[in-house]
């Protein structure tokens, strides 16, 4: 049981490593949507942060919500070292047990 336990933490940890809230938008964590494609299930967007790969999800505000893209490529600009342009993809957070 302990194990478990254990494997379920590192599971949640290595999401959180994969997965970048930009809701909280602040200097050097923002993001702006260049292209919106078939009808925003694609987006092609632009922002600010490091340690986005392509595979990770990228959390939007929409509204009083949040929308889950992943990211389809991503490219880093060489200054700021931190801006990068990326295509990303509409992905629906799994339903959890409870719903």
């Amino acid at each position: 049981m302990k194990g478990n336990r254990k494997a379920v933490e590192q599971k949640k940890a290595k999401k959180a490593k994969n997965t970048h809230d930009y809701t909280n938008r602040h200097w050097g964590h923002d993001f702006y949507i260049s292209d919106v494609m078939e009808y925003g299930e694609q987006l092609l967007v632009g922002g600010w942060g490091k340690g986005i790969k392509a595979g990770h999800y990228l959390i939007l505000p929409n509204g009083e919500s949040s929308t889950r893209y992943k990211v389809k490529s991503i490219e880093y600009h060489r200054d700021p070292a931190d801006m990068w342009s990326a295509e990303v993809t509409f992905a629906p957070r799994p339903r959890s047990a409870s719903s």
